[in-house]
């Protein structure tokens, strides 16, 4: 519902142009029209893209929202399942008091892990800082690919908080370079609505968690249920591998570079 809200203020609230003092903020519901979709570019502005529809088919917008979506739909899924899972694996309470911190202590300790996310602080920064996209995306995939493992392959109780550990700071990562990314690739100008449908689609995904829970209550096993997310996260590697093969042209439109006309600069000075 939260993400249903941001969506309709990305499209209809947000400002796309300059507010005025004392011009009170109203919709836009030019957005519905075919031509607000299409709109071009003002003629000052050297931008090759000139359409959202435009963005939205290009594969670094596509591939990171099938990225983002995937391992945030692990990341929810740990989370409303964490107490299920870790029960079956044998976090029982040792007390007949439901106040008693000693009773379920490895599913309090994943909610304390999620919250102390940012301990990974200076990890994320050096990353976003000397990290290329391709290395920052395929250390997100494994650390989440190792969680879903643990939950998977690893019986004893005790490992699991290895796989806390790492979702807590994936979780950081995940949210830090997905929103860097939007801004780098595509612009402020696009931002709010490239973000809006990416987390609209991310939250498509994680409605998938309902069905996934009533198999893990027939099957009596919330572990088997992390294979397909595992699977999925998996998958989107393949992302990072062939956004590594391709030319990044981000630069490219604040400059007005024909595509066609790009090549790797040989120094300083020619670029």
């Amino acid at each position: 519902v939260i993400v249903f809200f941001i969506l309709i203020a990305n499209f209809f609230i947000q400002p796309w142009k300059k507010v005025q003092p004392g011009n009170p903020l109203s919709p836009n519901w030019t957005v519905l029209k075919s031509s607000w979709w299409n709109r071009g570019t003002k003629k000052n502005k050297p931008l090759v893209v000139s359409s959202i529809l435009e963005l939205i088919k290009e594969f670094e917008f596509w591939g990171e929202c099938i990225f983002y979506s995937f391992n945030l739909w692990l990341l929810t899924y740990y989370l409303s399942t964490s107490g299920a899972f870790l029960y079956e694996k044998g976090d029982i309470p040792f007390t007949s008091n439901p106040n008693d911190p000693t009773d379920y202590m490895f599913s309090r300790m994943a909610g304390w892990m999620n919250s102390f996310g940012f301990l990974w602080y200076p990890i994320t920064k050096y990353l976003m800082l000397k990290g290329t996209w391709p290395l920052k995306f395929s250390v997100v995939i494994s650390a989440n690919v190792c969680v879903a493992i643990f939950v998977i392959a690893v019986q004893a109780l005790e490992p699991q908080v290895i796989g806390m550990v790492l979702l807590s700071c994936s979780r950081l990562m995940l949210f830090s370079f997905h929103h860097s990314f939007l801004l780098e690739k595509f612009g402020i100008e696009y931002f709010g609505i490239l973000n809006g449908l990416s987390s609209f689609i991310a939250a498509l995904v994680g409605l998938v968690n309902y069905p996934l829970q009533l198999w893990a209550v027939q099957s009596g096993s919330y572990s088997i249920t992390f294979i397909p997310i595992g699977v999925a996260v998996m998958m989107t590697g393949l992302f990072a591998f062939f956004l590594r093969r391709r030319r990044i042209l981000s630069w490219a439109r604040n400059y007005g570079v024909e595509p066609q006309k790009i090549r790797k600069p040989k120094d300083v000075n020619e670029l």
